[in-house]
């Protein structure tokens, strides 16, 4: 029995690190052949920098809240560039559901976005103002 769970494990682990570089592909993928995800990666390091500065010292609290807030556009970014893909691919002429699954998809990222800058705000005001 006990060596069933070890190779179960084994398994599991080794399609865990297959899954894990699937991924890397994709963010490699998005990075190199999609403008406004290199865009928006470098605009969110940029900012997580100055935030860095403005907020020095840091707390845990600002950290756990400001980790997920970057890491959310970047997720979303990146289901963008896979729903374009998809929809370049199955509808290589105009359509308008296309398009319109096209800007669902870029909305969610401008959501996503909207939400980290106002977030990043509050929590510069809150630094200096109180």
């Amino acid at each position: 029995m006990k060596k069933a769970n070890v190779l179960l494990r084994a398994i599991s682990f080794r399609k865990s690190v297959e899954a894990a570089c699937f991924g890397i592909a994709g963010i490699r993928y998005a990075c190199t052949n999609d403008s406004s995800f290199a865009r928006l990666v470098m605009g969110e390091f940029l900012v997580a920098v100055v935030l860095i500065l403005l907020l020095w010292p840091i707390s845990l609290v600002q950290i756990g809240i400001l980790i997920p807030l970057f890491a959310l556009p970047i997720a979303t970014e990146l289901i963008n560039v896979a729903i374009e893909e998809v929809v370049d691919l199955v509808s290589p002429g105009f359509h308008e559901k296309a398009k319109n699954a096209k800007d669902c998809a870029a909305g969610a990222t401008l959501i996503a976005t909207t939400a980290w800058l106002v977030v990043s705000l509050l929590m510069v005001v809150h630094q200096y103002l109180f």
